[in-house]
């Protein structure tokens, strides 16, 4: 039995890529092309399950919490495909095979070799594909800041950093300390 999974050199339509098999590696498509990640770290995945927990308790009727690798298609042609780190979906979308709308909340955890990727590409990208409201989280300050989508651009609307709290009332309420991300 061949285990080795192969990723395609030359750009991928949608039927294609669904076609792929399944796989817990931590992948994006953009513009058709398969893009593989290395593991994060571990500081990054430490903030990633903090961050799961905080969101699924806070996470209102009818919504709860993903975690990477999670599927959004962003759109079909040419494919976009991003993995957020933690989203807070719907039901529906929870139990759907992949994303093709915007959840309720997409969060990214900066890592090094991502920085320009998490803080430039996806949020233009996660715009454009009708999210409204977007956490970005740098686990080595610690900080959070929020992000709300107005008139087509993004607009901080809370920041924290360290043991400063935060409180969130959009798009529900929630309320954290950074550093607990890391702890």
């Amino acid at each position: 039995m061949d285990t080795v999974q192969r990723i395609p050199t030359q750009p991928v339509s949608y039927d294609e890529w669904l076609a792929m098999p399944e796989t817990m590696l931590p992948v994006d498509v953009v513009d058709g092309m398969v893009v593989v990640s290395p593991s994060p770290r571990g500081l990054h995945q430490v903030a990633v399950e903090n961050l799961f927990g905080l969101l699924a308790a806070a996470a209102p009727a009818g919504t709860r919490a993903a975690v990477a690798p999670r599927d959004w298609v962003l759109w079909q042609v040419p494919l976009r495909v991003r993995q957020p780190d933690v989203m807070v979906v719907t039901d529906a979308q929870a139990k759907a095979d992949r994303l093709t709308e915007a959840p309720l909340l997409a969060v990214e955890v900066l890592s090094p070799g991502s920085r320009e990727t998490d803080l430039v590409h996806k949020p233009a990208e996660y715009a454009e594909a009708g999210l409204t409201h977007l956490w970005l989280v740098d686990p080595d300050v610690p900080e959070v800041v929020v992000r709300r989508l107005v008139d087509g651009h993004w607009v901080d609307v809370a920041r924290a950093e360290g043991d400063q709290v935060l409180e969130v009332a959009e798009p529900f309420s929630i309320r954290l300390r950074p550093r607990d991300l890391t702890n």
